[in-house]
C-alpha cells in the first residue's frame, strides 16, 4: 500500500469513526428538564420525585409495600382532582387458583371525544428489587404527564391511564382494565416498560397491521427511536408484558429503554441508577402521544398493512409500506446486476477478481467468527460477572477484532483487486441477506436493501 493510498485509508477510517459517533449522539434520549420547567411540560426531575418516594424497597404484588405504592398513586390523583376508578376484585385463574386483580385508572375527559388515548405501566416490582426503572419509571412518567395535561387546555379526546398491579405475576392488573367499562372507549394504547436503567426509549413492539400508527408516530414529535426489525424480532421472542394483552384488542405501541440490562430485576434497579434522560424520553412519548392523539379522530379504522420503518437521522423516520419489500428488493437486484454487467463490459470489473473479493470478504467473516467464538466462550466461562456488567466493552472489542481482520484481508490483497471489485464482491453477501430477510424477517430487509442500493450507486459512479 503506497503512502498516498494509506493516507486515504486513514481518512476513510476516521470519517467512519466520526460518522458512527455522530449517529450514536443522534440516538441518545432527550435531555432531562428541571423542576422549574413550565407546568404544561414534562419534567424528569419532577417525575423522579415519585420514584424516590416509592422505590426505597421491593414492593411485589400482595405485599404491604405494594399497598403503600398503590395508595401513593391514588393520593396524587386526588391531589390533582383527576377522575379515577380503583379496581380491586377477586379473579379465578382456573381450577382452585384465585387472585386479586388490581389497577388504578385515571381519566381526563375531552371536549368532543371520539375514542380515547390510553397508556399503561405497572407499579409492582419483583421480590428482589425496588423496581425503580421496571416499572416505576413508567408510573412516574404517567403521573407527571397527567399533571401536565391537567395544567393544559382541554383536548378533544379522552385520555385514560392504567396504573396496573401484578404485571410481574401474570398481568392480572391489565386484565382488570380490559374487563372494565372504560376499556371500550380506548382507541389506541401505549405501553411503558424497561429492561435496564438507561438508554433511549425504543418503540420495539406494536400491534399487527401497524401502518397507520407508525405514520402517526413519525409525525407526533416524540423523538421516536424505532425500527421494524425490532417488531419482527420481538414477535419471535418468549417475552411478555401487559401490552401483549392489549395489542390483540386495540392498536398501539410498546416502549422501553434497555441499557444496563445487568441491573434489570435486581437490587440495583433503584432510584440512584435510573437515568434522568431516559425518564424524560418516557415522558416525551407519554405526553407527546397523548396530545397528538388527543386532537385527531380515533373512531375510524386505525389499522393499515404493516410498515417498514427506521430512524435515518435522529428523530426523522423513514416509513414505507411493508408490501413494497419484494418490489424494492427485485429493483435493487436488477440494478446491481445491470451495474455488474456494465462494469464488466467496460473493463472496470474483472469477473474473477470480483469472485476473489467475494471469497475474501466471506473468509474474513468466517475467520472473525472463529476468533470470536472461543473468545466469547472464555469471557463468559471465566469472567461471567464482568461480561454482564461490561457487555458493551466486550462487544466493542469483538467488533474491533473483526475490523482488524477485514483490514488485514484487504491490505494483503492490495494491488491485485481494484476498489470497485472490492465493492462488487462485498455486495454479494448482501444480496443473499436481502433475500433471507424478505423471506423470514421482512421488517429487517431495509438493512440489506439500502446497503445494496448505496453500494450499487457507488459502483455506478
Amino acid at each position: 500500500m503506497t503512502l498516498s493510498s494509506g493516507r486515504w485509508a486513514a481518512v476513510y477510517f476516521c470519517a467512519a469513526v466520526l460518522l458512527s459517533l455522530f449517529a450514536y449522539w443522534l440516538s441518545l434520549p432527550p435531555s432531562a428538564l428541571p423542576a422549574t420547567a413550565p407546568d404544561t411540560e414534562f419534567s424528569a426531575e419532577r417525575a423522579m420525585a415519585h420514584i424516590e418516594a416509592t422505590c426505597q424497597e421491593p414492593h411485589p404484588a400482595g405485599s404491604v409495600a405494594n399497598d403503600v405504592v398503590c395508595d401513593y398513586i391514588i393520593a396524587r390523583l386526588k391531589e390533582w382532582d383527576i377522575e379515577k376508578e380503583v379496581i380491586h376484585e377477586p379473579h379465578t385463574r382456573g381450577g382452585n387458583s384465585v387472585t386479586w386483580q388490581r389497577a388504578v385508572l385515571a381519566r381526563i375527559r375531552g371536549t368532543a371525544p371520539t375514542k380515547a388515548f390510553a397508556a399503561d405501566a405497572h407499579f409492582d416490582s419483583v421480590p428482589y428489587g425496588p423496581g425503580a426503572a421496571d416499572d416505576m419509571s413508567g408510573i412516574a412518567a404517567m403521573l407527571e404527564a397527567l399533571r401536565a395535561l391537567k395544567a393544559s387546555p382541554p383536548m378533544k379526546n379522552d385520555v385514560i391511564f392504567c396504573f396496573a398491579d401484578q404485571e410481574e405475576t401474570g398481568g392480572d392488573g391489565a386484565r382488570a382494565f380490559i374487563l372494565h367499562p372504560w376499556f371500550k372507549d380506548v382507541g389506541i394504547m401505549l405501553g411503558l416498560e424497561t429492561r435496564g436503567t438507561k438508554g433511549p426509549g425504543l418503540m420495539f413492539e406494536t400491534s399487527d397491521h401497524n401502518g397507520w400508527i407508525i405514520r402517526q408516530l413519525a409525525k407526533a414529535g416524540v423523538s421516536p427511536r424505532a425500527t421494524s426489525i425490532m417488531f419482527d424480532f420481538y414477535d419471535r421472542m418468549p417475552f411478555g408484558s401487559d401490552f401483549g394483552q392489549y395489542k390483540r384488542l386495540v392498536p398501539g405501541y410498546n416502549v422501553a429503554y434497555i441499557d444496563n440490562f445487568c441491573y434489570y430485576h435486581t437490587r440495583l434497579d433503584n432510584p440512584e441508577n435510573v437515568n434522568r434522560n431516559s425518564l424524560q424520553h418516557h415522558g416525551v412519548y407519554t405526553l407527546g402521544l397523548a396530545r397528538h392523539f388527543g386532537e385527531i379522530p380515533l373512531d375510524g379504522n386505525l389499522y393499515a398493512p404493516n410498515a417498514s420503518y427506521f430512524n435515518v437521522l435522529g428523530d426523522w423516520m423513514l416509513v414505507y409500506p411493508g408490501g413494497w419489500g419484494w418490489p424494492l428488493a427485485v429493483l435493487a437486484l436488477l440494478l446491481f446486476q445491470a451495474v455488474l454487467i456494465g462494469g464488466v463490459a467496460m473493463g472496470a470489473l474483472r469477473p474473477w477478481r470480483v469472485l476473489g473479493a467475494f471469497l475474501a470478504v466471506l473468509g474474513a467473516a468466517v475467520l472473525s467468527a472463529l476468533l470470536w467464538a472461543p473468545g466469547a466462550a472464555m469471557v463468559f466461562m471465566r469472567f461471567r460477572e464482568a461480561a454482564l456488567y461490561q457487555n458493551n466493552a466486550y462487544c466493542l472489542s469483538f467488533a474491533l477484532m473483526a475490523l482488524a481482520v477485514i483490514f488485514f484481508t484487504v491490505s494483503s490483497l492490495h494491488g491485485r483487486i481494484r476498489p470497485a471489485e472490492w465493492i462488487a464482491g462485498g455486495m454479494v453477501p448482501w444480496v443473499v441477506l436481502l433475500l433471507l430477510f424478505q423471506l423470514f424477517m421482512p421488517g429487517g430487509a431495509y438493512i440489506a436493501l439500502f446497503t445494496l442500493l448505496f453500494g450499487t450507486l457507488s459502483l455506478a459512479v
